[in-house]
């Protein structure tokens, strides 16, 4: 499984992220980004609140067995099932180039 995932906007515009593959990782971190996955409604994510003119914009790709989901929401729409795993993405996460 792979993981891209991507944070931005907020006041200052920036971009962090980070880019995962179970196949790649200790296997104890491994067992747990998918868990937060599977916990993670893949079928909710898509939805910006209009209101959220300075919210961070959290993008989440999961790649596995030859299916892509693309997850898109801001801090005002982020599903609950989501929260769990955008906090793991967000604690692994580094300055991404513009």
């Amino acid at each position: 499984m792979r993981v891209t995932f991507r944070e931005s906007g907020g006041f200052a515009g920036l971009v962090r992220g980070c880019d995962l593959d179970t196949e790649k990782m200790p296997p104890g971190e491994a067992v747990k980004l998918r868990a937060l996955v599977e916990k993670c409604d893949l079928n909710q994510g898509g939805v910006l609140a209009e209101s959220a003119r300075d919210a961070l914009v959290y993008e989440v790709t999961v790649e596995s067995g030859g299916t892509r989901r693309k997850l898109l929401f801001d801090d005002l729409s982020i599903p609950p099932s989501a929260g769990p795993l955008v906090e793991y993405l967000v604690e692994r996460s580094t300055p991404q180039g513009a």
